[in-house]
């Protein structure tokens, strides 16, 4: 599939030129997304709420074309980098950060981020991507700075108490901002306040801001009232860890369900016992859906809060009646969205007031969360295959073979791949959807057509990866719209997901060693030298060697059988015999399990001992690496002439600031430190390897048996070589003499 990439590029407001920023600060900024094809570019709406806030950014959207938004803090407290994607917008025109790209051609305008990860008195830049690889020239935006007069809880200025309208913010808090406050949230005559304004705060420690207005928010508005700080937890100025304090990311209901309202004079209740619950757990969420919920018939809102105590969730579900509601009452559907719950057990309350029954009622229960849930990582198709593209009036269909599935499964993972799947010959897209339901997989294979496709069909093969699959058997259902027969196909069948794809590559014995064999009727038993085990390790592959066994001396086979569980590795051997000879002697046996997962294994090999007439077994622990690396080799370049050597009471020598340069050659890690200061006379400056996982981890340290008084700057080479494909992280240390202190640089490579 092709896509045509379309730059996207910010403006902001002032009319700078394109991707420069004018004289205007660009923290108070405005822009919205467009493409670079739009001449002249196109200066985004003013909104009223469109000032430098708290705990939003906003902007706005109007690419015609689907895009996504990256979010990096550029400046401000705590780490910054990217941060994310900003997803979906809510009714609100609120988002959120997450981690996977976002791409929609529908961006409100305005569109409102606000998260743990957009904090007071920072910078975040924000760029527009068609394609997840090629982006846009950023949007600078920012939050507002504390101190004064940028106070947090200065949402306006003076009111004008006959129309009761507020002046824009004039950098005093004082009870015309908390009176704003207070309309905003409690309903009319509503000021010009936005509620990002002011909304500061979700529910619970941690928690980001919601669009909820509620005390909570009030009281950080008190406390710039007062001069304190935005808040009690001093932590929160930075982007604050959501992980750690599960919240509602959203709530809504259905409205009135159709046919369900009924007024005060009407005798029968609408929803008679039809109160059910259905929970949804995901990776890190919790849908919630309280079907046949009864209430007032127009309420303001029917509210879900959480509040939460270690891992028991407690939600209580109310209807907002601030209006005074209606005479008459009817059922709804709520449903509720909680994020960021860590993996395990919980367990939950929902407490709802039950119209039926005149009382409060509530659902108890337990939940998992699970740490990961199948999905489709990706999926694919290629360009029409060769000499199938066929027009519309074309009377020969088009793929010269019938459809059919090719299923590969691996460790989590199952690969499918689709052959001559029919589809319009420029299709937007080739989606595979996936839904699981306990063990089942059904997947559903859909052409995009949303720019209209062409007057042609060809035939594509399409590939899907599915992951986070928990061993076992599985049963699948591959459905796909089929343009021969001109209906939906669906090709059923079960896939077993294999726990580890390690096995036993080959096993053989030396036969009978020369120096030990006996004949039965020999008053020596054939003493072998005493049995011993070698093991071999390398990335994937244990090779076992077991020295001096005692058998048969003419087997059909000594067999080696392996099962695996998790990650423990059963070896049994045994000699097979169809016509055993009258002797015994002794053999060296080997065998070589392959494909295993870097990590830590128990070993048990087992066998029948003929001289003890009982089982034997052999155990140990074996770590099995990610990478074959080791030190290749490590030199200095001695005392570099431009830096002579300096008294360490005289001038230090001061070699200018380290650097480190990291090359790949192959599967070789040549690293180069340059201007490092020594003593001027060590032995050695020596540099080490420790190997973890996909951690390179080098010290550099001089070896000294004779110190001088005096230091000079060194570059000192070294090599990492056999490096296997991967992602490797590198920590290369050493002592620095002027900080008098350890000192390390990372950097992240791969490895092709």
């Amino acid at each position: 599939m092709q896509i045509q990439i379309l730059m996207t590029t910010f403006c902001l407001l002032g009319g700078g030129a394109l991707g420069q920023v004018d004289s205007v600060d660009a923290r108070e900024s405005d822009g919205m997304i467009t493409r670079a094809e739009v001449e002249p570019p196109i200066v985004p709406p003013i909104w009223e709420h469109s000032i430098r806030k708290n705990r939003y950014i906003s902007l706005c959207g109007v690419d015609p074309q689907p895009v996504a938004y990256q979010i990096e803090m550029t400046a401000g407290p705590g780490a910054t980098g990217v941060l994310g994607w900003i997803g979906p917008a809510d009714a609100n025109g609120v988002a959120r950060v997450v981690r996977t790209p976002f791409f929609s051609d529908a961006w409100p305008c305005p569109l409102h981020l606000g998260d743990c990860e957009i904090v007071p008195d920072a910078v975040y830049e924000v760029r527009a991507t068609a394609d997840g690889e090629t982006f846009s020239i950023p949007l600078e935006l920012g939050t507002v700075p504390r101190p004064e007069p940028w106070y947090y809880g200065d949402v306006v200025g003076p009111v004008d108490p006959d129309t009761m309208t507020f002046a824009p913010p004039n950098g005093i808090v004082n009870i015309d901002d908390i009176t704003a406050y207070l309309f905003t949230s409690y309903g009319p005559p509503k000021p010009m306040v936005h509620t990002t304004w002011v909304d500061l705060h979700g529910i619970g420690d941690g928690s980001p801001p919601n669009y909820i207005l509620n005390i909570s928010d009030l009281q950080r508005i008190l406390f710039g009232h007062q001069g304190q700080q935005y808040t009690d937890a001093p932590d929160q100025l930075a982007p604050a860890d959501c992980s750690a304090h599960p919240w509602i990311q959203r709530y809504g209901d259905s409205g009135c369900l159709i046919g369900t309202q009924r007024g005060a004079d009407d005798l029968d209740y609408p929803c008679v016992n039809e109160d059910h619950f259905e929970f949804s757990a995901g990776v890190g969420t919790l849908d919630i859906m309280h079907y046949s919920a009864t209430y007032n018939c127009c309420p303001d809102d029917i509210r879900v809060t959480l509040s939460v105590e270690g891992n028991h969730l407690a939600l209580t579900e109310e209807e907002i009646l601030d209006s005074g509601g209606c005479s008459c009452i009817c059922c709804f559907d709520v449903d509720t969205t909680l994020v960021d719950l860590q993996p395990g057990q919980y367990t939950y309350e929902y407490c709802w007031l039950d119209y039926e029954f005149g009382q409060q009622r509530c659902q108890t229960g337990e939940i998992e969360i699970p740490e990961t849930v199948p999905h489709v990582e990706t999926y694919g198709n290629g360009e029409c295959l060769p000499g199938t593209q066929r027009g519309t009036e074309g009377t020969e269909y088009p793929c010269p073979d019938d459809d059919y599935l090719e299923l590969t499964p691996g460790v989590g993972t199952l690969d499918i791949t689709h052959y001559n799947a029919t589809y319009n010959c420029c299709p937007d897209d080739i989606l595979v959807a996936l839904s699981v339901d306990d063990h089942h997989l059904m997947l559903t294979e859909e052409e995009i057509l949303d720019s209209g496709g062409c007057f042609c069909i060809c035939c594509f093969n399409v590939e899907a990866t599915i992951v986070d699959l928990e061993p076992g058997l599985y049963t699948y259902e591959y459905c796909w719209w089929d343009y021969e027969t001109e209906q939906q196909r669906c090709q059923p069948g079960e896939i077993e997901i294999p726990e580890s794809l390690a096995h036993l590559e080959n096993y053989g014995n030396s036969g009978c060693l020369s120096s030990a064999g006996r004949g039965t009727k020999d008053s020596v038993y054939p003493f072998c030298d005493n049995e011993q085990f070698e093991l071999n390790i390398d990335v994937g592959t244990l090779h076992i060697v077991h020295r001096d066994a005692t058998y048969n001396c003419c087997p059909d086979d000594i067999l080696v059988t392996l099962d695996i569980v998790g990650n423990h590795l059963a070896l049994r051997e045994e000699e097979i015999l169809t016509m055993p000879c009258d002797c015994m002697c002794c053999f060296d046996v080997e065998a070589t399990v392959i494909d295993l997962e870097p990590g830590e294994y128990t070993l048990e090999y087992c066998w029948l001992d003929y001289e003890t007439g009982q089982e034997q077994c052999y155990t140990d622990t074996v770590m099995i690496p990610a990478t074959s690396a080791n030190m290749g080799g490590y030199e200095n370049s001695g005392c570099l002439s431009q830096n002579p050597p300096g008294g360490r009471d005289d001038v230090y020598p001061y070699c200018g600031d380290d650097q480190m340069a990291l090359t790949l050659n192959g599967n070789t890690l040549n690293i180069l430190h340059e201007n490092a200061t020594y003593n001027c006379c060590p032995d050695d400056i020596v540099v080490s390897l420790v190997v973890d996982g996909m951690i390179l981890r080098l010290t550099e340290d001089e070896i000294l048996t004779f110190p001088c008084f005096c230091l000079c700057c060194y570059n000192v080479e070294s090599s990492v070589v056999d490096l296997t494909p991967g992602i490797y992280t590198v920590e290369y240390c050493w002592y620095d003499e002027e900080t008098q202190q350890d000192v390390c640089h990372s950097e992240v490579i791969e490895v092709p």
